[in-house]
């Protein structure tokens, strides 16, 4: 399959890097059998986690969910201070990434956030230069209902298409090619 694909193997779901001594084994693994390697994370993790799997990963799909510390602590439990270091990181050992901005209405996608995002990006030596903008959507809304749990999301709606577009042109005035999906 993965020879007539050019596929690969995507390592994601919860955080990879908790797990990090078995994901490295299994790139290990794929690389003996030249499977490309994406690895889809937060990257909050220790840094010496991220260099050693940055040595072992094709593309990283970066997950880039608030700029500001206190947001990102509200919507995760977890301040954003680490993640930002490991970006840069990830840009100064020249690995290659995505980032990947769940866009949400009321949260993040307001244009001063999205300027300070960009600003952020703009500085650091990151060869690829895109992001992908992912659009918020409610469907884990009628699991929850299904399951007879209470849905806690506060203050997120679908971001509009204007809103979207505006991001892109801003992104895009710093030099990074923004796109919705990815």
């Amino acid at each position: 399959m993965f020879d007539h694909s050019e596929g690969g193997v995507t390592f994601s779901g919860g955080e990879p890097l908790m797990h990090h001594k078995s994901l490295i084994e299994i790139l290990d693994k794929c690389a003996e059998k030249d499977i490309h390697r994406v690895v889809d994370t937060t990257l909050f993790a220790k840094s010496e986690v991220v260099l050693e799997v940055a040595k072992r990963t094709n593309l990283f799909l970066v997950d880039f969910k608030a700029f500001e510390s206190e947001v990102h602590r509200k919507y995760t439990g977890v301040n954003n201070e680490l993640i930002l270091k490991n970006i840069q990181l990830l840009a100064e050992n020249n690995a290659d990434f995505i980032i990947r901005v769940p866009f949400i209405k009321g949260v993040n996608a307001d244009e001063e956030t999205v300027e300070r995002m960009a600003d952020f990006l703009s500085t650091i030596p990151w060869k690829r230069k895109e992001v992908n903008l992912l659009p918020y959507h409610d469907v884990g809304k009628h699991k929850h209902t299904k399951l007879g749990s209470e849905y806690l999301v506060e203050n997120m709606e679908v971001p509009s298409e204007d809103e979207l577009a505006r991001a892109q042109e801003i992104f895009a005035e710093y030099g990074i090619s923004a796109s919705v999906g990815g």
